[in-house]
């Protein structure tokens, strides 16, 4: 197994090499090697993703290590010079993103100038910039005008660098931008419903419990009760504020079924839609070879969109059937074959 691996290694390494010598680094090029890889066929651009996406993972690991302060004493020049090395990769992925993004449509549509400064205030762009200033402010001396533990912080912005590389993230992030409108809505409401939550056990605790002696401090309890986190220790005394509270509480159950209905209804949209995306993507690849079956060449690409867009091989594989089946739906024989990979899939 160990041996078998080594040599699939050894074999992508070699053609991640060879397309390297033969690659001209146009801009679109760069562009295509800085984007997350979704041709199978390009193994430098998968190389490059496996390289960046192992250079996240150490720096997250070596600002967590450098916080204990044995490790920072006896390893403080190794920690550097690895700092100032991750800071050369990602400063100079950050430029070539800058420089290439155009080639982007969304950014090259506005011109040169325009496109490169709209792309540096995205919030991946900008992700890119913090995850690289800590380095140049200690190196400036700073420092001493910044708490450390707050550089750290910023050293650790690098994680969210790996949201790029994570169909899932990305997929989330979707969802979460389709529903903005309507989750912006419920949050609305929530802070009316604070706000009058508040005033009105202002008025029935006010003058007996010094908790709600005024209508911000009766905030705190009215945001804990509506999240369903309680506040025993400031509860109301009343018997009509402790009926209120718990009204209060029923509410924050309603608003929390709501949000999550919210997002229960867009997550299952987002993938119907991947589904449909993967479907068409499967049926172009039985079409391209005469509608019979689907070739080795176009397996692994979709495979590789199988992984870009989150699916299971399990769920890829189903989709995959399906269309199959309705190709070969007047051919008893074939049908049957798909039926029993299907059983022996879910099986």
């Amino acid at each position: 197994m160990i041996a078998k691996s080594l040599v699939n290694t050894a074999a992508f390494l070699g053609a991640a090499w060879k397309q390297h010598r033969q690659t001209r680094y146009t801009r679109a090029r760069v562009h295509e090697l800085l984007t997350v890889s979704r041709d199978a066929d390009d193994k430098l651009s998968r190389l490059f993703d496996i390289f960046l996406v192992s250079m996240i993972v150490l720096n997250v690991l070596a600002v967590m290590l450098e916080s204990v302060s044995g490790y920072s004493k006896a390893f403080a020049t190794p920690f550097f010079v690895f700092e100032a090395f991750s800071v050369v990769v990602f400063g100079t992925e950050y430029l070539l993103r800058v420089w290439s993004c155009i080639e982007d449509e969304r950014f090259g549509k506005r011109g040169a100038f325009w496109g490169r400064l709209r792309y540096i205030f995205t919030p991946m762009a900008l992700t890119d910039l913090v995850a690289i200033l800590p380095f140049f402010i200690i190196l400036s001396g700073l420092d001493s005008f910044v708490d450390l533990r707050f550089l750290r912080i910023m050293r650790l912005r690098r994680a969210f660098k790996l949201t790029r590389y994570s169909p899932t993230m990305d997929n989330v992030f979707g969802v979460l931008r389709a529903e903005l409108p309507t989750l912006s809505t419920i949050g609305f409401i929530f802070l009316l419903v604070i706000i009058m939550a508040a005033s009105t056990i202002f008025a029935l605790e006010g003058k007996t419990n010094e908790a709600f002696s005024s209508i911000p401090g009766a905030m705190r309890w009215a945001v804990a009760n509506l999240s369903g986190f309680g506040d025993a220790g400031a509860g109301p005394q009343t018997t009509a504020g402790r009926a209120f509270g718990l009204i209060i509480s029923l509410a924050g159950v309603l608003l929390v079924a709501m949000v999550t209905g919210v997002l229960a209804s867009g997550f299952t949209f987002a993938r119907f839609k991947r589904q449909d995306a993967f479907r068409r993507s499967v049926e172009i690849a039985l079409e391209r070879n005469g509608g019979q079956e689907i070739s080795l060449e176009g397996r692994d690409k979709l495979e590789y969109e199988r992984k870009a867009l989150g699916f299971t091989a399990l769920d890829a594989q189903l989709i995959i059937n399906q269309v199959l089946e309705e190709q070969f739906k007047h051919d008893p024989e074939k049908l049957e074959e798909l039926r029993k990979i299907e059983e022996g899939l879910i099986g």
